[in-house]
């Protein structure tokens, strides 16, 4: 391949730190993606990138790609350098309407292409919904900890502890607020066992 041939000169250049050229040279990456040469994609990638025609994914790699995934194209490159002959990588991309995405991303050069990477096999799985649930996630745990903390009644989430009969014989505070710590005068007790922080209670009514 043409990047395969630019990746030798570059190495006939005295070239030996890839990761450092790289830093050091970052045109050479949007070089390198306009010298890659899409041949196919399946129609799951066109329906992933939002458009009928595989001309639209085989243009200019330079122009295809933002600026976060050229920043992907270099650890690519860097992946097929190395002695792994492949890469991996998760991140956002876009579709051709502008609608955002998440992918991983996954490349291998298969047997019998090594030397001169004439072929490089890349599956891209969309993650999009995965990390849109993760991050609805995020924002409820974010304002169930909010409630949580600012709440003014005092609050302790504990795990009861069971002797070998089966009957509850002390618990550990597992969560407890502010306003817990300060009704109680109890602190620091989150990992806790009731009987380590109030030993006498046990002998309490």
């Amino acid at each position: 391949s043409l990047v395969k041939q630019r990746i030798d000169v570059l190495r006939e250049n005295g070239v030996t730190d890839f990761r450092e050229y790289f830093d050091k040279h970052p045109a050479e990456i949007v070089e390198l993606a306009s010298l890659v040469r899409i041949i196919d994609v399946n129609k799951t990638t066109l329906d992933l990138f939002h458009t009928q025609e595989k001309i639209d994914l085989q243009k200019d790699l330079s122009i295809l790609m933002q600026k976060d995934v050229l920043q992907h194209f270099r650890e690519e490159l860097l992946g097929l350098i190395g002695p792994t002959k492949g890469f991996v990588w998760e991140g956002p991309d876009k579709t051709f309407d502008g609608q955002a995405l998440d992918v991983i991303v996954t490349g291998i050069i298969p047997s019998g292409s090594e030397d001169d990477w004439s072929r490089v096999i890349v599956s891209i799985v969309d993650i999009t919904a995965r990390k849109q649930t993760e991050e609805a996630l995020r924002q409820s745990e974010e304002r169930y900890r909010s409630l949580f903390t600012n709440m003014i009644s005092g609050y302790a989430y504990c795990q009861i502890l069971l002797d070998h009969e089966n009957t509850p014989n002390d618990f550990i505070y597992v969560r407890v607020n502010q306003a817990f710590e300060e009704l109680t005068g109890l602190i620091h007790v989150e990992g806790r066992k009731v009987s380590e922080v109030i030993p006498d209670i046990q002998e309490t009514d």
